[in-house]
């Protein structure tokens, strides 16, 4: 089916600057959202940028069971220590 990995081939992996699906982020203080400041969150699933729309790269978190839409900006990822 088309859209789908080749038995006995591994799955394909979507990275997006450096990040990855299932990734732990913190978000920052340049978040436009006050209340998650400082949570961290999951990322779920990414858009890719469309400069030619104006639209950045978006990234969805999932922060205490809420799914945000943030910018690249908006968080910084978590060392691998704090993971």
């Amino acid at each position: 089916m088309p859209g789908q990995d080749s038995p006995g081939e591994p799955p394909t992996t979507f990275t997006l600057d450096g990040l990855n699906a299932g990734d732990l982020v913190r978000v920052n203080d340049r978040c436009p959202h006050p209340e998650c400041h400082g949570e961290i969150g999951i990322i779920d699933f990414m858009f890719l940028a469309r400069p030619e729309c104006g639209a950045p790269a978006e990234f969805v978190l999932d922060i205490r069971g809420f799914f945000t839409p943030l910018e690249r900006a908006h968080f910084d990822p978590l060392p691998p220590d704090d993971q």
